[in-house]
Formats: structure tokens, C-alpha cells, sequence
């Protein structure tokens, strides 16, 4: 008997230090996405230090009358499964598998990169950033997962 409650124990303990996100899913309703009503403007940078960043102006209300910049490296939320984005918690598909990465034109929730499959062949994928990249309106920042990105103001 003893050994049950112990074992109950132990679950409801290693349950709740479980993180609040998976670290992948095919469902992404479960990441606790949703940034694009409180950002103005989001893209995902091509050039220089800005590689592999979505980086936006955000409000902690949908009027925008206040904005923040904010930046968070993708590498912590994206991961690559055979050509295909995926959500990973540090996944680090852009740093080293992808080519071309660049928000969709006209719809810039989106990422389209160049993703190296196991055959070694190039193939285009998208995924839409809004399902697993949320604002988080106390420190002004995009997040995934468990990681908070970088406030520019």
C-alpha cells in the first residue's frame, strides 16, 4: 500500500514539472500561440544579425496606441522533420538545415524556407508562426515555448 501512495506521488510530482508547452506537436492548438492581434508589423528577418528572427512591433492592446519592439530567435521554437517546420522546443531547424527563410509576401505570419530533407534534396515548406508564437504583454516580448524573446525599446 505503501508503495502505491508512493508511486502516486511521484507521478503527480514529475506531471507537474512537466513544461507548460509540448516540446513538439502536430497539434499546434496545444502551443498557446496567437501574437498577430497584438503586433502591427512581424517578419521574419533575411539579412545580417536578423536571420532566423521574427521580429515585430506589438501592443498590449489591439488599439496599438503604445508599441514595443521585440525580437525572438525562431531556432528555440522550430525544429525540421524530414524537409518539413515543425514546432520544437529548441529545434534549431534554421540554424542548421534551411536556406531562404523569409516571411510569406502579403501574409507575414508565415515563414516559407528551403529545408534539407534525409535525401539531401531541397524542398520548400511554410508554417504558420501564429500557432505556436504568442506576445507575452509583461515583459513586452514574442514567445514559444518556454523562452521569452528580447525587447528592443
Amino acid at each position: 500500500m505503501q508503495f502505491l501512495a508512493l508511486l502516486a506521488i511521484a507521478a503527480v510530482t514529475a506531471a507537474a514539472a512537466l513544461p507548460d508547452h509540448p516540446a513538439t506537436s502536430g497539434d499546434a492548438s496545444s502551443l498557446g500561440g496567437g501574437f498577430v492581434p497584438n503586433c502591427y508589423f512581424h517578419e521574419v528577418g533575411k539579412r545580417g544579425v536578423n536571420v532566423g528572427r521574427l521580429t515585430g512591433k506589438c501592443s498590449d492592446d489591439t488599439t496599438f496606441s503604445e508599441l514595443y519592439g521585440t525580437w525572438l530567435d525562431l531556432n528555440l521554437c522550430l525544429g525540421n522533420n524530414n524537409g518539413t517546420l515543425i514546432w520544437q522546443d529548441k529545434g534549431n531547424a534554421i540554424a542548421t538545415s534551411c536556406k531562404d527563410c523569409k516571411s510569406r509576401h502579403f501574409d507575414p505570419q508565415w515563414i516559407e524556407c528551403s529545408y534539407r530533407g534525409r535525401s539531401g534534396a531541397w524542398k520548400q515548406t511554410s508554417l504558420d508562426l501564429n500557432q505556436g508564437v504568442r506576445y507575452e504583454p509583461g515583459p513586452n516580448v514574442l514567445a514559444c515555448f518556454g523562452h521569452l524573446g528580447v525587447s528592443t525599446d
